[in-house]
């Protein structure tokens, strides 16, 4: 889902960041060893040329030291030598000579050993800057594909979020469709009965008019029907008098049911 999507992003984007800092404090490193390695590279000849010079050293010691042991042997075979002073003293200071080259060798072979040990580590750093280059360039690609995942995780996040906005806005566009749909049918239907309403008032009022037309036809029909003579059979004058007195009753009674 979208939480689930955006805590993978947040999850990458901690990894990324973790990995800035590595690649930062071995760069920080490299740069270090290969500032050491350079710096050592212009000590290099110096130490280069003292060991030469210590070996060089060590040869005239051991040549003199190999002379003084000749000249001693030479005086072991010499006779009286052993007991004679002069023999004793060229002994002792020939002894003394070999006892002071074979310090000052010893001392010159150890100075050549910690040279010798100082120029190994050039080899030991370059193969501290090789690993420490490999390393880097394979955090490197790690961080790129880790960034290209990153980059993948952003834009389906956006395209789940533009997809989600364009539905929203689709259902409130056909939300606001359909309310105003809903308006004019209650517009529709209000007019309707209103309509309605009239139509069945004109109704009423049109059957209403019926049935006192109706009624009124019924009282006309009823009214002008001619009355039978009621009076005695007397003479022409008494019956036409009271003829004319009935015809007079029934117009009025005409006229009044029309005035009703």
């Amino acid at each position: 889902g979208e939480d689930e999507g955006a805590m993978g992003e947040m999850r990458l984007q901690g990894q990324l960041e973790d990995m800035d800092t590595a690649l930062v404090e071995k760069e920080r490193l490299l740069l270090e060893l290969v500032k050491n390695q350079r710096e050592f590279d212009t000590m290099r000849n110096i130490y280069e040329r003292k060991v030469e010079d210590l070996k060089g050293s060590i040869r005239v010691i051991e040549e003199e030291r190999d002379k003084v042991l000749s000249e001693l042997s030479s005086l072991e075979r010499r006779p009286n030598s052993a007991t004679s002073s002069q023999g004793k003293e060229d002994r002792e200071r020939w002894s003394a000579r070999l006892r002071q080259l074979e310090d000052e060798l010893r001392a010159m072979r150890n100075k050549v050993k910690d040279h010798e040990r100082l120029l190994s580590f050039k080899e030991q750093g370059e193969l501290k800057i090789a690993s420490l280059t490999q390393e880097l360039n394979r955090l490197k690609q790690c961080r790129t594909q880790l960034q290209r995942r990153l980059a993948t995780e952003a834009k389906g996040h956006r395209d789940r979020t533009m997809w989600l906005e364009r539905q929203i806005a689709s259902l409130r566009k056909e939300t606001l469709a359909s309310s105003k749909a809903i308006r004019s049918l209650q517009t529709q239907l209000s007019a309707t009965s209103r309509a309605e309403h009239v139509v069945r008032r004109k109704a009423q009022i049109r059957q209403l008019q019926v049935q006192r037309q109706q009624a009124l036809s019924s009282r006309d029909s009823s009214t002008l029907e001619a009355p039978a003579p009621t009076g005695p059979a007397g003479g022409a004058g008494g019956a036409a008098c009271e003829g004319a007195g009935d015809t007079r009753g029934w117009f009025r009674r005409l006229v009044q049911a029309r005035l009703a």
